[in-house]
Parts: structure tokens; sequence; C-alpha cells
């Protein structure tokens, strides 16, 4: 019982077709931006992780991770709140977003539209 509630499913996500091949690049430099995050909050640097949550509010969702484009809207208004355990949630949440996420191409959007391919 104990050791099933510590599993973690994978969070499952399906990006369109014409980022796929973005999709991995922009996880890692994701990925990197924890270490900048976790430095900043412990010199007490608001400037920095508003403006990471603010970059990632607004690029997420152009990927197809929604969930992203929340965190980061969470992040960027802790950090505008100096709101310390507000910030460390949203670190929370977002290593364990990155740490979980597996994703997929779907359908371009030009076929679900009936357009041909380039």
């Amino acid at each position: 019982m104990l050791r099933s509630y510590f599993r973690r499913e994978p969070i499952h996500v399906e990006v369109f077709a014409e980022v796929a091949h973005l999709v991995d690049d922009y996880l890692e430099s994701r990925r990197q931006e924890m270490q900048r995050l976790r430095e900043a909050l412990a010199a007490g640097e608001f400037a920095p992780i508003l403006q990471i949550g603010h970059d990632l509010k607004g690029t997420g969702g152009c990927f197809g991770f929604d969930r992203l484009s929340a965190i980061g809207n969470d992040l960027e208004e802790a950090a505008k709140r100096r709101e310390l355990t507000g910030i460390r949630a949203a670190l929370a949440e977002l290593t364990d977003f990155l740490d979980r996420v597996v994703w997929s191409a779907k359908e371009s959007s030009r076929a679900s539209r009936g357009e041909a391919p380039d």
C-alpha cells in the first residue's frame, strides 16, 4: 500500500508536430533554469525568479505545456509579492512536472484544419 502511494505516474502531454523537434531542448532549458531559480531564491533575489516565471508563463502553452504556463504564472505572482512559500511551492511543482513529463507529437494543426503540409 505504502509503495503505491509513493509511485509517481508520468504526466503525458501531446505537442503539435510543428514544434516537436524543439521540445527536448525546450524542456532541457527549463531543467537548467531550476538551478538559477534555486540560487536566486537562496540569495533573496526576486527579479530573476519573476523573469523566469514570466517567460515560462508565456512559452509553456506554445509547446502544449499549459501546466508549465500555470506554474510560471504562480512563480511570477509569488515573486511579485516576495512570497517565499509560494515560490517554493511553485519550484516544487515545476521540479515534479519536469521529472515526470513524457511527451508525444500529435496531428499537426494544419492537418486538423484540412490544410496540406508544406
